[in-house]
């Protein structure tokens, strides 16, 4: 099953908020939106348990935790992972905190499959992007968050089909701005490359990749402009 795209505006921080507030409300919203998303018991039954620990108890967060390391016998590393579930329960948890400000943009986006962001790296490494002085660190970052997510809780994912992404605001603005500059990226060729060989260079973006920037750029500067953070679920 192709992962697509599913954008949304949120607050990262009611997301904290939400982790260990205690309410019987919330949990009975998420709960009830899981009923609506899994259909295998066993699932929805761990899941629901999942959303219990996160309101009830609370769990930290990744950022909170030290990095995993070796053990000092040299045993293998031990790490947490979000799987499915983990991840339908977040999103299950955000829908149950949704207010109604907060940006619904997955039905426009949801046409983008998972491979758009391959895709779009090999292009930009293709035309020399990537290599170039003009390619700001924060594309690399952005980047990576789409492709592999950012796990809330996880040390990382360990999925066949879904996983997340949150990128604050800041880093959404960033990310506007470096992709701007790609897509108006040029490659110089140096005057000594023979003719035969300029005809035959990637000198710029694909159309295909300048429509994905186009449109991703317009969603995320709609979120940025609302003052929210973006939340990408792929699934």
């Amino acid at each position: 099953m192709a992962l697509r795209m599913n954008l949304y505006g949120c607050q990262i921080s009611a997301i904290h908020e939400a982790v260990g507030s205690k309410s019987d409300t919330l949990l009975e919203a998420a709960s009830a939106q899981v009923a609506d998303t899994l259909n295998e018991e066993s699932a929805r039954a761990k899941a629901i348990a999942w959303l219990e620990t996160l309101i009830q108890t609370g769990h930290p967060l990744n950022s909170a935790r030290p990095q995993p390391s070796v053990p000092e016998d040299g045993s293998l590393l031990v790490s947490h992972v979000e799987t499915e579930i983990h991840v339908f329960a977040l999103h299950c948890l955000i829908q149950g905190i949704q207010r109604d400000d907060w940006l619904d943009l997955s039905g426009q986006s949801s046409h983008w499959h998972h491979s758009a962001i391959s895709a779009l790296y090999n292009d930009l490494a293709a035309c020399g992007f990537t290599k170039s002085t003009e390619c700001p660190m924060e594309l690399f970052r952005c980047l990576e968050s789409l492709n592999h997510g950012t796990p809330l809780f996880g040390d990382d994912f360990r999925t066949d089909w879904s996983y997340y992404s949150l990128l604050p605001t800041n880093e959404v603005v960033g990310f506007i701005q470096a992709l701007k500059v790609a897509v108006e990226f040029k490659r110089s060729i140096p005057d000594f490359i023979p003719e035969h060989l300029r005809e035959t260079m990637v000198i710029s973006l694909t159309d295909e990749a300048r429509e994905f920037v186009t449109e991703l750029s317009g969603w995320l500067r709609q979120i940025a402009d609302s003052g929210q953070d973006a939340y990408i679920l792929w699934w």
